[in-house]
């Protein structure tokens, strides 16, 4: 006899056990066709469906080739990419030749349900992903999928568990792309203030052409040596240890620093007791960094010091600019700026309150990012929490 499960949250009037069956039993993996480069066209009556149009790749194949209704896929199919870049899909477009590298699945319509199976088989992937150190390279064969082992309740609780996660998706999906179009909007607002094509009603003189480094003193951390040793921290201290993690995780405001400096660390480096503009010149190169709780800052920063300017609005500029540093790295190579290339960096900036103005306008474009971002992940972490739950 069969193992039977239950998960441990179910909808209501759902309470029989979950059948153990072999994923062969019940679906039905076809394997795609292979072409020769003769039998692919620029053009023609069916687009070859490959991997890569899945992902990244917009470029198309076409053929004229009639073949098996097998080796079609048409508009609903539940589709598995086993190479490379791998998971399910739910085939959304026009009639399509698969290639070798994907699988058609037929479920068994007495025991599968597709959006139940496509979640299952994404909670597999990350199942695999996890094995595998977060690798995506991996090739899954279809003698393993056949024979891998899955739990599945009735046809009835398969639609009601699918249909609630794939409502979940949907979330998900309309709130990055809502997230998508409020960064192309912000980039777009950058664009056109710092490049004077829209200015605040009210405003109307030239912005005056200077060089960073007559706008304030730029000073470049320090590092205690070796950095490594522990005497130059202390769980007890107030004054933290600004490290690029720290950066990346808060976006470049800094509100918390997981590491902090003991006396004798801080007496090796340069400590800020209040509100900086902070610049990373290593690593994360260009990145614009302001703290709010007493930071210590080592040789991969530089510290803008009684600057003659608003620190918010040189905080955007100097993120609207930030691409533009990898011009001074190698090609394959970590780039690296020093303090005179800031210090020389030119800058066209405006009066006082206009800077204000384009820094609350800008910083609000942020808090929206941010709120949405928040909600984006409160949405991906209830996803998880179903999944993890509502599955045996």
């Amino acid at each position: 006899m069969s193992e039977r499960k239950q998960p441990k949250i179910r909808f209501k009037g759902f309470n029989d056990p979950w059948e153990q069956r072999k994923l062969g039993n019940v679906i039905t993996f076809i394997n795609g066709r292979a072409y020769s480069q003769n039998e692919l066209l620029d053009n023609g009556k069916y687009p070859v469906l490959r991997v890569g149009n899945f992902y990244t790749n917009n470029s198309w194949y076409y053929s004229n080739l009639e073949l098996d209704s097998k080796y079609y896929a048409t508009k609903g199919d539940l589709l598995y990419t086993w190479s490379a870049t791998f998971g399910p899909h739910i085939w959304r477009g026009p009639k399509v030749i698969f290639h070798y590298h994907i699988w058609k699945l037929i479920l068994s319509a007495k025991f599968v349900d597709k959006r139940f199976a496509l979640q299952f088989l994404f909670a597999d992937r990350e199942k695999l992903l996890n094995n595998t150190n977060g690798s995506t390279m991996i090739h899954v064969t279809k003698k393993e999928m056949e024979n891998k082992i899955a739990f599945f309740p009735s046809i009835d609780e398969q639609k009601k568990i699918g249909g609630l996660l794939s409502i979940a998706d949907r979330l998900i999906a309309a709130n990055q792309s809502k997230l998508g179009q409020l960064k192309r909007l912000k980039k777009l607002l950058m664009q056109k203030i710092f490049n004077q094509e829209w200015r605040f009603k009210g405003f109307t003189d030239p912005w005056e052409q200077r060089k960073l480094g007559e706008l304030t003193k730029i000073r470049r951390g320090a590092s205690p040596r070796p950095i490594k040793d522990p005497k130059w921290f202390s769980k007890s201290s107030e004054v933290g240890w600004l490290r690029i993690s720290d950066v990346t995780k808060q976006k470049g405001r800094i509100y918390h620093i997981e590491q902090h400096l003991s006396k004798a660390g801080q007496s090796k480096t340069l400590i800020l007791n209040d509100r900086h503009l902070i610049l990373s010149i290593a690593a994360t190169v260009g990145k614009p960094v302001i703290n709010y709780v007493k930071t210590g800052i080592h040789d991969g920063f530089i510290v803008f010091i009684n600057p003659k300017f608003d620190l918010e609005f040189m905080f955007q500029f100097l993120e609207k600019i930030r691409p533009k540093w990898q011009k001074y790295g190698q090609p394959g190579s970590q780039v690296n700026i020093n303090s005179d290339l800031v210090r020389n960096l030119g800058i066209l900036i405006p009066n006082a309150s206009e800077q204000q103005k384009i820094a609350g306008a800008l910083n609000k474009m942020d808090d929206l990012i941010a709120a949405n971002q928040r909600r984006l992940d409160q949405l991906q972490s209830l996803k998880k929490y179903l999944m993890q739950n509502m599955y045996v």
